[in-house]
């Protein structure tokens, strides 16, 4: 009997060590994933503002040349709302200023190669397809992980502790 029961205190005893690492490595994980979205929502603010400086001198801001030339088929509809609109290039700007390293001259460059191609067919459907296309679909895609990594980040603080 005097086995068995040391068996059983075994047991019991590797079952609290098991719980206790898998707490432990929960509390990391929470950890790891709330330095993550600060990181990201750190990262998201810093490139709005260098955006916003770019966007204060027209010369050098990208999409509003193309405003009205080269748009999808969907900002013409009635039920696209500025606010939308504005979402949308907000997000291209995120993607393909922070790919040029905010870099003003660089920018210039894509701004040239756009104009050269605008007026073309297969220019503008080339750059509504790379823009409105390709690029937004990324940067949306990193906007809903970084909200994901929020919720989670909310739901994990919100449960009761076990």
């Amino acid at each position: 009997t005097n086995t068995k029961e040391d068996t059983e205190n075994l047991k019991n005893a590797s079952g609290d060590i098991n719980s206790l690492s898998q707490k432990s490595l929960k509390e990391v994980t929470i950890a790891k994933l709330k330095e993550f979205g600060n990181k990201l929502t750190a990262q998201k603010n810093e490139e709005t503002t260098k955006i916003e400086k770019i966007t204060a001198e027209k010369e050098s801001d990208l999409l509003e040349t193309l405003d009205s030339k080269i748009q999808p088929v969907y900002f013409t509809k009635p039920e696209t709302t500025e606010e939308t609109k504005n979402n949308v290039k907000m997000q291209i700007k995120r993607i393909i200023y922070s790919s040029l390293d905010y870099d003003k001259g660089e920018i210039k460059k894509l701004k040239e190669i756009i104009e050269k191609v605008k007026g073309k067919d297969e220019g503008e459907y080339m750059i509504i397809d790379l823009l409105y296309g390709k690029a937004l679909d990324i940067q949306t895609q990193i906007d809903k992980h970084l909200e994901s990594t929020k919720e989670d980040n909310k739901i994990i603080h919100n449960k009761p502790h076990r």
